[in-house]
């Protein structure tokens, strides 16, 4: 997940996603969500991360984008879930 709002948290998700695969199993699936929608939604300007920036890293990446979201408004969550639910992939819990 990195935050629409800040470009930063998009420019981190490299290390994070070598870090999440180096203690993933081989089938986890990983989905790329885009947080914080509401507050451009409100405000347009705060936008720093397009969101075709994000489908072109999901895509060299082969993770899952199903659109950008707001856990605050609820937007997209569920859409999320289903995309992760309905993959072909096994799902692998972390603790």
């Amino acid at each position: 997940m990195y935050d629409i709002t800040n470009s930063e948290s998009f420019k981190n998700l490299p290390s994070w996603l070598d870090e999440l695969r180096e203690h993933a199993g081989p089938d986890t699936v990983v989905a790329l969500v885009g947080n914080k929608v509401d507050a451009v939604f409100v405000d347009p300007e705060k936008r720093e991360v397009l969101k075709e920036q994000a489908i072109q890293f999901a895509k060299k990446n082969n993770l899952i984008f199903t659109d950008e979201s707001s856990a605050l408004s609820d937007v997209n969550i569920k859409e999320l879930i289903e995309a992760l639910t309905q993959s072909n992939l096994p799902i692998e819990l972390f603790k």
